[in-house]
């Protein structure tokens, strides 16, 4: 069995019995680094290091495997969350400029053109994008292409599973580095600042402006390198992203273990910080696959992706079958209102109900008597002109006189009847706006009648302009 480095740094106690631990792990070249991340904290526990080799043949990593176990009871640990990050050679991460496209189907752009952006590996590969700030300008949609081969992730994930961890974030390695040292130090996200990492496989120089990537260059570094040499092979990624890019940083950040404190790298500020003091390349990956910044690019596989639609689809489900209940539930309210309204309208139409029988009631007999007022209208419109003229003579004519008969000639119109006077009749006529002249005819002849001494009479009256109606011309007696 390879040899296992354990440290602890900045541990915050173990893991309580039978709990759960969330394990970053960093894969390189035939070794694999574990850190271990207690609770919520961003800062790491116990972090060991193993020689795991390269999967076999049929996709099973016995190695891997009992490094995992050994790890998780160590913990005290009954279940596990393990995350991912692949180290170069096996993980890529480039900056691609590709067409103004969705998350979605520039991921399926880069995973179809996988083998021209990055060293091939058989079996396929896991791609993964992220898009990034412009930053040089040009056209287009900047982002950080993560890559990495999905025999050695799969093998991965499954030596987890049988390890007894679920499956979390995967990413490239130099991607995970910078997240995890973004979450030890935030300053890294002012102004233009270059990351130079170390790890056991080499440098990895990441150029930020404002925490996001803007060039990233790698170099091998042997083992057992001089102090100097970090510094040099980072003094020459510099000056090549200079060169292309045309990127100058304000300070050089430098992180890993075997680094020189201070350096002047052509007039830029190199030094280590406490923050990232012993924080190599690996440890810094492992931490970053746990936190993953905004911008890191995530290698999905295609199990996640089948969970992911299920979920998706559940989701959809749900949220189906919770507007239908919400749609049955707000038209139960509705027609309950409805019903405590028709309820309402019942109510007051029973109060109502009396006022307006009698109004109906009223409204009938009001019906009624303007029938009776318009036949009466109708029947004085249709009476013949001598019933206006006898009702007008009558009117005048004293109580104690009569007529025998009426006749009209002309514009006169003579009367013979009997009265207790005749001669008291005159002026009753004269006064009457109607008549113009009257002329009392003679001999007036008295008799003797049951009603007493009665004298017959014959008056003429000239009918003026009292507009009174006239008759037709004619008599009648």
């Amino acid at each position: 069995m390879s040899e296992v480095e354990v440290s602890e740094q900045n541990a915050e106690g173990p893991v309580p019995a039978g709990g759960r631990v969330r394990i970053g792990l960093a894969l390189g070249p035939g070794r694999a680094t574990t850190v271990e991340l207690p609770g919520r904290s961003r800062a790491p526990g116990a972090v060991r290091s193993r020689d795991v080799g390269l999967p076999a043949d049929d996709g099973t990593w016995p190695a891997l495997t009992a490094f995992l176990r050994e790890v998780r009871e160590d913990a005290g640990a009954r279940r596990g969350e393990l995350h991912l990050a692949v180290l170069r050679p096996l993980g890529h991460l480039k900056r691609l400029r590709l067409p103004p496209l969705r998350p979605e189907p520039l991921r399926r752009m880069v995973a179809l053109g996988a083998e021209r952006f990055f060293p091939a590996a058989g079996g396929g590969m896991l791609t993964g994008v992220a898009r990034v700030p412009a930053g040089g300008g040009g056209a287009g949609a900047h982002i950080l292409a993560a890559a990495a081969g999905t025999r050695l992730v799969e093998a991965a994930v499954g030596a987890a599973a049988e390890a007894g961890y679920a499956a979390g974030n995967v990413t490239a390695g130099p991607a995970a580095a910078l997240a995890g040292a973004l979450a030890r130090l935030p300053a890294l996200r002012r102004g233009r600042v270059a990351l130079a990492l170390r790890g056991e496989a080499g440098m990895e120089l990441l150029c930020l402006e404002r925490g996001s990537t803007l060039a990233l260059r790698s170099a091998p570094l042997p083992a057992g390198a001089a102090p100097e040499e970090p510094a040099e092979r980072t003094r020459a990624l510099l000056a090549e992203v200079r060169e292309r890019c045309g990127y100058v940083p304000g300070r050089v950040v430098l992180a890993g273990e075997g680094l020189c404190a201070e350096a002047d790298l052509d007039g830029v500020e190199a030094a280590a910080v406490p923050e990232l003091t012993g924080y190599s390349l690996e440890v810094l990956a492992a931490m970053g696959a746990a936190f993953p910044a905004a911008d890191t690019p995530l290698l999905v596989r295609e199990a996640q992706r089948a969970a992911t639609r299920r979920r998706q689809r559940r989701r959809t489900v749900m949220l189906c079958a919770l507007s239908a209940v919400c749609l049955a539930g707000a038209g139960t309210a509705h027609l309950a209102q409805l019903r405590r309204e028709v309820e309402g309208v019942r109510d007051r139409r029973e109060r109502i109900r009396p006022a307006v029988a009698e109004a109906l009631r009223m409204r009938g007999e009001i019906q009624a008597v303007r029938a009776r007022v318009d036949a009466l209208a109708a029947l004085e419109r249709g009476r013949p002109g001598w019933v206006e003229l006898f009702a007008t003579v009558s009117a005048v004519l004293p109580r104690d006189a009569h007529l025998t008969s009426l006749a009209v000639a002309g514009e006169e119109l003579r009367l013979d009847g009997q009265a207790r006077s005749a001669t008291a009749l005159v002026p009753v006529f004269e006064a009457a706006p109607w008549v113009s002249s009257v002329r009392l005819g003679s001999p007036v002849r008295r008799e003797q009648t049951p009603a007493g001494a009665r004298e017959r009479f014959t008056l003429t009256l000239g009918m003026g302009s009292g507009g009174e109606p006239r008759p037709t011309p004619g008599g009648a007696r």
